[in-house]
């Protein structure tokens, strides 16, 4: 059945699977992190992500750990731009 593992062996296979996958290393509480701005991203309302972070309060989910990347920020300009340009109503 097995033990419960010890928080400095989670961290040690943790930075073992970043080498192995050649990947940048981020702290594991940085999934939450990564996985909510991914979740946005991919089009998941707050509730949605709030629940899957077990969080109930939505806001902290977009508070905290929602961060921007540079296409979230170009995607939003393009955006603002076409609806600048729209054609007027008569």
């Amino acid at each position: 059945m097995g033990t419960p593992i010890s928080y400095r062996n989670l961290i040690r296979t943790w930075k073992a699977l970043v080498a192995k996958a050649g990947v940048p290393y981020i702290p594991l509480h940085g999934l939450r992190h990564t996985y909510t701005s991914l979740a946005f991203r991919a089009g998941l309302n707050p509730k949605q992500v709030a629940d899957r972070l077990r969080h109930k309060d939505p806001t902290l989910a977009v508070r905290t750990y929602q961060h921007l990347e540079e296409e979230d920020r170009k995607r939003a300009a393009l955006e603002l731009e076409a609806l600048l340009q729209r054609p007027r109503e008569k």
